[in-house]
């Protein structure tokens, strides 16, 4: 059985690890690629995380059965629907303009307001029971998003702020990476 002497970052294959990763930490920063979400500066890199959060806006749509809307691509919807009919098999189908289309199918096996992505069901009388939650994420474009066997659908998605006086480019934040720009 080995017998541990000295600290691990004290002795020499401690201090090799941690001059390596200084390296490594410092040719990232060198390329600008190194994510610091709290700095805005001519050679750092946000996350995109940190760009949809300050170039976009929270919207939130309703409908009974179908509903349009234009979300930036690839990030997560809250979705919410109404079911009245249960124990029942509801269908969420969503299709957009650029060409994808996906289905879910989720047995709600009492009533109440089904939330697709935390996975809570809330019942008519208040009570909430946690079943499966779903990790959908918007496609590009304009979205149709349909449901089926459920009274309502509600949807709160991310998009561009749509100020009057200019035009919304929904290409402005797709595609390119760090290692791009650097």
């Amino acid at each position: 059985m080995s017998k541990v002497t000295s600290p691990i970052l004290l002795d020499s294959t401690g201090q090799d690890i941690n001059l390596t990763l200084q390296g490594i930490q410092e040719a990232l920063m060198a390329a600008n690629t190194l994510i610091d979400d709290n700095t805005t500066a001519a050679n750092r890199v946000w996350s995109s995380d940190k760009i949809v959060k300050a170039l976009t806006v929270e919207s939130t749509i309703t409908g009974t059965s179908s509903i349009n809307f234009e979300a930036i691509a690839a990030t997560p919807l809250t979705i919410k629907t109404a079911v009245v009919d249960a124990p029942v098999n509801v269908s969420l189908i969503m299709s957009s303009t650029n060409g994808n289309n996906r289905q879910w199918d989720y047995l709600v096996p009492v009533n109440g307001i089904y939330n697709w992505s935390t996975g809570a069901l809330i019942m008519p009388d208040g009570t909430e029971v946690q079943l499966v939650a779903h990790s959908i994420k918007a496609f590009g474009g304009t979205s149709t998003l349909s449901v089926e066997n459920a009274t309502s659908i509600e949807v709160k998605y991310k998009t561009i702020s749509k100020q009057t006086g200019g035009s919304v480019d929904f290409d402005i934040i797709s595609g390119g990476s760090a290692k791009e720009e650097a």
